[in-house]
Parts: C-alpha cells; structure tokens; sequence
C-alpha cells in the first residue's frame, strides 16, 4: 500500500502541473477532462439519459463480467462555470462546463488507488454536451434550474443506464460542491444508493443564498423536508473547508443539526477541515486520499 500510495503522490504532482484552475474557453474545458480521463484509462460515455443526456467517464473495470453485482462509486460534478471574469466585470456564463473538473480527478486516482473497483464520473446537465452540440440547453437550465427536477430526472436515470450496463448492485455516491445536493437528493429518492460523501458541498440552501446573490438563483430546496424516510437513511460524510468562502462550514453544520433534530441517530458526520477553501483542489484530492485509505 505504500508503494501505491508513493506512486499516487507522484502522478498528482505531474497531473497539478497540466491541469489548468483558470477559466478556460469551452473546447478547452472538455480538452482538459479528455486528458485527465484519457491519462487514466477511462473511457467516454455520453449516457442517454432524459431529459437530458448526462456526459460520463467510466474507469477500465467496467465491463468487466466478474464485477457484476459489485457496488459502483459514482463521482458527481459541481456546477462547473457560471460566471466568466473579464476587465469589464463577470458576465453569466454561456457553457456550465467545469474547470478543472474536480470530481474526475478524485475519480481518476480512486481507479490508480483501487484499479479493481468500478469508478464512474458524471457531469451535471449541459456540462461537455452543450459544447459538443450532443444536447441542447437554455442558460437557465444550469442557473435557476440547476438543482431543479429536471436535473434530478436527468441523473436518476442515468444511474439506472449505468446499472443496466453492469448489472451493478448499488451505488456509493461521492459529490463535490452543488455535486453534492444531487448526491443526497439521489440517495431521498432511489433505493439503491448505500452511501454519500459530500467534499464543499451546498447542503442548505437557505443558508447559502442568505449570503450569497445570485442574479438568476435557483429555486431554493431543503435538503431535510420534504418526506424523508426515516428507515432508508443512508450513511452520510460531510467535508468542508474551514476556511471555505464559497460553501462556508455553518452551511454543512447547519444541516447536521437539522438532519439530527428529525432523527438524533442519523448517520450523518460532517468533518470541517481547518484551512482548506472551496477551490483548494490539491488538498481536496490528498483528503479523499486518505478516506479511501481508510476504507
């Protein structure tokens, strides 16, 4: 395990200095996932999902016929660029696609960690398929409509097209940022989800857009209400940046205390981590390192 671990450190210090954190033209985005995925074996799948379709990459283990019935951990993307800067100020963005797509690169050293497991990355609706002219969307559909049903219908079903292609028994869902709503509101509403970890993830809405404007926000939606089932919670880990700008600690902590109010034995743990901010990405790969050491 040391060896791997060395080996690991070693290709994220080569990847830090190819991947770009600034904000590059759409084309260059999706050129950048293809070269981390591409860097790591995985392969392309644009998943037919509806209503819209969800862009994917799947490590080298699917396919495989003797990891049938093995449990999948799906990485969720955040959501991706919505402002792009300029000398005149930030302008609504016109393409949601993310740089760097974070969640792929955990995806991607999961697989050099645990070559054996079946790792999948999802991006969120109209990320990679609205550059690639794969999927039509309007600029509302990942502004005020980003955490919206039609998302949700739209990544629910595309899990069900990646069990149907395994044969898979379940999924742990890993979700970074807004990736992280979709997590949990994925495992409320299906029964095959056996786990969610959140890294800076927008866990209470009414909490982050109290402090945040937004131009065009989203509908707002508590990730608590709304008909839990009490005997199908799932276990839940929480990772924020204790000094997080974006999706501050008191937003996940927040949510713990909700979550335990409803339900005090809920397995939910949130665990702030002192330092790290929203886009510290570094440090978010080597702290998801060391989760999936510890499993």
């Amino acid at each position: 395990m040391g060896k791997n671990v060395y080996i690991w450190f070693f290709l994220l210090a080569l990847q830090a200095c190819a991947v770009s954190s600034g904000k590059l033209l759409p084309q260059d985005r999706v050129q950048e996932a293809e070269q981390i995925a591409q860097a790591a074996g995985f392969k392309r799948y644009v998943i037919p999902s509806s209503p819209n379709k969800i862009w994917s990459y799947l490590s080298p283990a699917w396919g495989q016929p003797d990891l049938a019935a093995s449990e999948a951990t799906v990485y969720i993307e955040g959501d991706g660029v919505l402002e792009t800067p300029s000398r005149a100020g930030a302008f609504l963005s016109r393409d949601p696609t993310p740089t760097p797509p974070l969640p792929l690169l955990l995806a991607a050293d999961h697989h050099r960690l645990k070559p054996n497991h079946l790792v999948a990355y999802i991006a969120r609706p109209c990320q990679f398929t609205l550059q690639t002219k794969q999927d039509k969307c309007e600029s509302l559909d990942w502004l005020k409509e980003r955490y919206g049903d039609k998302a949700l219908a739209s990544l629910s079903n595309a899990l069900d097209i990646l069990k149907a292609k395994q044969a898979i028994s379940g999924f742990r869902l890993v979700g970074y940022s807004g990736g992280g709503t979709f997590a949990l509101r994925l495992a409320r509403t299906r029964t095959d989800v056996t786990s969610v970890a959140t890294l800076a993830a927008n866990l209470d809405h009414g909490v982050f857009f109290g402090r945040h404007f937004e131009t065009h926000p989203p509908a707002p939606f508590d990730l608590v209400s709304g008909g839990i089932d009490l005997n199908r919670l799932v276990k839940e880990e929480h990772m924020v940046g204790g000094s997080d700008q974006i999706v501050f600690p008191e937003i996940a902590q927040t949510y713990l205390r909700k979550m335990k109010q409803m339900s005090p034995m809920a397995p939910v743990t949130v665990n702030v981590v002192p330092g790290l901010t929203h886009h510290d990405y570094e440090h978010w790969r080597k702290l998801w390192l060391k989760v999936l050491l510890a499993q």
